[in-house]
């Protein structure tokens, strides 16, 4: 099985839409999962709200997605990063915010039967015991 697509850092995300690539600057693992995420919902809320013709993101979502990678790629957390629902630190401006949560309460019951592993690896993200880095950083003061 070839999976060099996996390692390069311009991958094809086959489960969302139409094959595109696109460059990610979010490292491995944990924050690229959570874009990818972030990107079926996306591309599952646009469908069915927007009605692009060739299944592409309208304007807007594009837009919203863009904002979303930048502020994935700028979070503090890294690796770590807890699911935004449960992050003490609130990083989207407000109007982004709740754009994000009208397209994750409509899309994420639809995840489960069209994207089930991201579904089920999103749940278990939101086990993550999370804590502020101001804490952590008092902490490692002597």
């Amino acid at each position: 099985i070839d999976t060099s697509w996996w390692r390069s850092s311009t991958r094809p995300w086959p489960c969302c839409g139409p094959r595109e690539a696109r460059t990610m600057s979010l490292g491995t693992g944990r924050l690229e999962r959570e874009y990818r995420t972030m990107r079926c919902m996306v591309q599952i809320y646009c469908a069915d709200h927007h009605a692009a013709a060739d299944g592409a993101l309208c304007e807007e979502c594009g837009g919203f997605l863009d904002y979303a990678q930048r502020r994935l790629e700028k979070c503090p957390y890294g690796e770590e990063k807890p699911v935004c629902a449960r992050c003490p630190i609130h990083c989207y401006k407000r109007t982004q915010r709740e754009q994000a949560r009208s397209i994750m309460r409509y899309a994420g019951p639809r995840m489960v039967l069209r994207h089930p592993w991201l579904s089920l690896t999103h749940m278990l993200d939101k086990l993550r015991r999370v804590e502020h880095p101001m804490d952590a950083r008092r902490r490692e003061r002597p």
